[in-house]
């Protein structure tokens, strides 16, 4: 069930739509991407500020109109970059103080708050808005493409005579991910990561220090180290003296290695280099557990990430043969309660079996979708030895065998490292 569906029986138990209203607009929405308020608009069913109204209340929160969205504070605009703003799902609009207002789809999601919070150092108060001004707001503040259906509409409700300029991008915007809905209904998409007790970790004034080690697992937070004057690689862009009438020395041509087609089979190894490349470059939490969903794919069918937030696991991400995005991000259990996890919590270095008969390891079957896995295999991540995040990863009913399990512990051991590298940032950036 998606949030969409519970808005149109709210609506119709509030008697704002008929069931007839109702069903057509459902029908309207069926074979696309758009939210169930767009259609009623489209429709003209309900007006504009109407729709407004409707979803703020079902919400139980303020409401932002298109109308503010256009004047927003460009400082504001400015807190987030644009790929962060469309990934979150948010625009932001107004600083006062220390809090900065941004519009969403989906407020109340405390983990979008939280990452907002990460990036900027400002408290986050949401402010819920319809998808047509969402999706206006991030073609003008953030120049995000818009396709010719959004187009038109807005073009109908402002009374314009010419549709906006269509913007230059890989994908229209209705073809994107989907926005996060809230987290505080059963029926919530929550889309991105959080760790526990993001307060204590952010006033820590430790330095972060890395032992040789840890700069094995990114070496290009090493030094490079050259013996004499050489530059191998050219890194200095430095260029030897040639003494006049003399040939200059030969120079080694740098051999690239032949690209990567869709059909080449990448082993462990590869993908280990290329998860540790992704979660060097991160901008944000979700990039670490895209690095770490991206180097299980060619081993589980099914994969999921969880977060620790508090003393709460939370599903974070989802994705495989049958898994639902929206239910698992459903997934809450108490981290002090029996579970799966409760070893884990306690310095176990991974699970590898099948889940045992525990009320709380339900919750991960109905969020994968039957049938129940044969084996699973679940990675803690740790961070100075407290547990932020886990992979999970099932065959459904075949088990599990020649797992690559030294890469998957490297695999944690850099994640490990990578949160704590962007903590580093966010302290840099706020301080």
């Amino acid at each position: 069930m998606t949030d969409d569906h519970s808005f149109g029986d709210w609506l119709a138990t509030h008697r704002l739509l008929t069931k007839d209203e109702l069903r057509r607009a459902r029908d309207a929405q069926r074979g696309r991407l758009g939210r169930l308020d767009t259609e009623i608009i489209d429709l003209q069913i309900l007006s504009e500020a109407a729709v407004l109204e409707a979803l703020g209340k079902f919400h139980r929160t303020r409401t932002v109109s298109g109308a503010e969205l256009e004047f927003s504070s460009p400082s504001a605009v400015r807190m987030l970059t644009p790929r962060i703003a469309s990934r979150l799902g948010v625009v932001p609009f107004k600083i006062e103080g220390k809090t900065l207002s941004v519009a969403t789809l989906s407020p109340g999601d405390l983990l979008v708050e939280d990452e907002i919070a990460q990036q900027t150092g400002f408290m986050v108060a949401s402010f819920v808005t319809l998808e047509i001004r969402f999706v206006e707001a991030l073609n003008r503040h953030y120049q995000a493409p818009i396709t010719a259906r959004y187009a038109n509409l807005l073009r109908r409700l402002t009374g314009q005579k010419e549709s906006p300029p269509e913007r230059d991008a890989r994908r229209p915007l209705d073809e994107m991910e989907p926005v996060p809905a809230k987290s505080t209904s059963p029926d919530t998409a929550r889309r991105p990561v959080e760790w526990s007790r993001i307060s204590e970790v952010r006033s820590a004034e430790a330095p972060l220090e890395l032992s040789p080690e840890e700069l094995d697992l990114f070496p290009s937070l090493r030094e490079e180290e050259f013996e004499g004057n050489a530059d191998p690689g050219g890194i200095s862009g430095a260029v030897p003296l040639v003494k006049e009438g003399e040939d200059p020395p030969p120079t080694e041509k740098t051999v690239l290695p032949p690209p990567v087609t869709e059909t080449t089979e990448l082993g462990p190894e590869e993908l280990l280099q290329a998860a540790s490349l992704a979660m060097q470059n991160a901008e944000m939490r979700d990039d670490i557990a895209d690095a770490m969903l991206g180097f299980c794919s060619p081993l589980f069918n099914r994969r999921m990430m969880l977060v620790r937030r508090g003393d709460t696991i939370m599903g974070w991400r989802g994705e495989g043969v049958g898994v639902d995005q929206q239910v698992v991000r459903t997934v809450s259990i108490p981290a002090g309660e029996p579970s799966v996890f409760s070893g884990l919590l306690q310095g176990v270095e991974f699970w590898l079996g099948p889940l045992p008969s525990m009320p709380h390891n339900s919750d991960l079957v109905m969020a994968l979708g039957r049938p129940t896995p044969q084996d699973c295999y679940i990675l803690p991540v740790r961070v100075r030895d407290k547990t932020v995040c886990f992979l999970y990863g099932d065959n459904q009913e075949e088990s599990l065998g020649g797992l690559p399990l030294g890469e998957l512990k490297r695999l944690a051991t850099k994640a490990g490292l990578a949160f704590q590298i962007y903590l580093m940032k966010g302290k840099i950036r706020t301080l």
